[in-house]
């Protein structure tokens, strides 16, 4: 089954969040308003806002979640390593006496080098790249809620034209003057 971007997953290869970011890049682009747009527009418009957005936003909800998940358990590693390294310092750190500094220096550099829940990247990688991803999805839906937003306009200055352009005119369009009465006379005639 090929990769259909139009459809959210729950989780992506690299090379697939790599054609989701393009393809979302494309689809936001299509977006735009003419000058003057007629209602038809404007209601496609909306139609594509709403499909995207819907889109988004469980993409969103997935990258979030991986993102919350891979941060905790980064937070947990570190700790996990910290009372480790406490516990038994690795031989080259045997004879010395660590800051806490130097410690959290020693765990950063454990958990960079060791790849993560069977994957070839360190779980500081992983919480990289799901920050980019959280980061690329939070601009997506909020590009949409602009375009929503000034959908949203549109539709406003649409219906104040469409009243104005009912309403009859109050004046008569002609030069036809009103008769005057039978008892009147023009002050300018002597």
């Amino acid at each position: 089954m090929s990769f259909n971007p139009a459809i959210p997953k729950s989780s992506y290869t690299e090379k697939e969040w790599a054609d989701k970011e393009q393809w979302y890049v494309e689809e936001t682009n299509k977006l735009q308003f003419s000058a003057s747009p007629t209602p038809a527009e404007v209601q496609n418009f909306a139609i594509e806002v709403d499909k995207l957005l819907s889109v988004a936003r469980i993409d969103y909800a997935f990258v979030n979640q991986k993102y919350d998940r891979l941060s905790m358990q980064r937070k947990i590693e570190e700790t996990r390593q910290f009372v480790l390294l406490k516990q038994q310092p690795p031989t080259r750190f045997a004879n010395m006496k660590l800051t806490v500094d130097e410690m959290k220096g020693v765990v950063a550099e454990i958990i960079q080098t060791t790849p993560w829940g069977g994957s070839s990247v360190s779980l500081y990688d992983l919480v990289q790249i799901y920050s980019s991803r959280y980061i690329f999805m939070e601009s997506v839906i909020k590009l949409l809620q602009d375009k929503k937003d000034l959908l949203i306009t549109h539709n406003g200055i649409l219906k104040i034209e469409s009243s104005l352009n009912s309403m009859q005119p109050s004046v008569p369009s002609g030069h036809h003057q009103p008769p005057m009465p039978h008892n009147y006379t023009d002050s300018r005639e002597g």
